[in-house]
């Protein structure tokens, strides 16, 4: 009868061979390979074959543990290339002339950028975002617009290899002075002080920009609120109408 490795239960590894004398086909744990145990039938004395196979597994697994550990540290070396060139490349356009970041801007129409410029200098209601960037683990953007979606089409540039994600927008009524609040709050995490991008986890910012939302934010339900309300309201007002005019019609049928 053939040794083989197999699987009892819960995954426990067995080796699986006959009896050398009486050929009862017997398991033993894979860790008592090489030892000597007893056949149950005849009693005989033997060592646990498998060792063979014993090394050929283990050689097997310190393969893929290997592998694992270069795929590993290439990915790590992959992910380090992208952030220092992403940082490089903010770090370039930060400290360029102003001729030079006008000519290279995130946006090359001008009827757009002359959107942008308006919706900056707005005040009143707007949307403070949060965005991400898969080209630049542990960063993230805070900044405002009108159309947070747009502004996110806008970033995306030859200089960044990958589209940027909406994390969280929040509608203000001061939308310029809730990011200039957020931005003095993580002033000691800004990457630059001519960007708006911070080395901060995503939730963190997330929960920052929240808690304007919760305090000065007028949202879609409390709009569909309000106008449930004065529906329901004017529907009242109808139906008391309605009653006081049949009562008056009646009194005047009887007298």
């Amino acid at each position: 009868m053939k040794v083989e490795i197999t699987k009892g239960w819960f995954g426990a590894q067995k080796v699986r061979y006959g009896c050398p004398e009486c050929s009862e086909s017997l398991t033993s744990p894979l860790s008592d390979v090489g030892k000597t145990d007893f056949c149950p039938s005849c009693n005989v004395q033997f060592v646990v074959p498998g060792s063979h196979l014993l090394q050929a597994l283990e050689a097997e697994l310190d393969r893929v543990a290997e592998q694992a550990r270069i795929r590993a540290e290439q990915e790590r070396a992959e992910r380090d290339r992208v952030a220092k060139a992403n940082a490089e490349s903010i770090r370039e356009q930060s400290n360029a002339p102003v001729s030079n970041r006008n000519r290279n801007s995130e946006n090359h129409d001008p009827i757009s950028n002359a959107k942008q410029k308006k919706e900056e200098t707005s005040q009143g209601y707007g949307y403070v975002y949060v965005m991400s960037n898969p080209s630049m683990p542990g960063i993230v953007k805070i900044g405002r617009s009108i159309d947070p979606n747009r502004r996110g089409s806008e970033l995306q540039s030859t200089g960044v290899p990958t589209p940027f994600k909406i994390e969280y927008a929040a509608m203000v009524r001061d939308m310029s002075k809730v990011e200039r609040e957020l931005h003095e709050r993580f002033a000691s995490q800004r990457v630059n002080r001519n960007r708006e991008f911070f080395n901060l986890p995503v939730d963190e910012a997330v929960n920052a920009v929240r808690r304007y939302e919760d305090s000065t934010s007028v949202g879609q339900s409390s709009l569909e609120g309000a106008a449930s309300g004065l529906v329901a309201c004017g529907i009242g007002c109808a139906v008391i109408a309605f009653g006081f005019m049949a009562f008056i019609f009646i009194l005047a049928i009887i007298f």
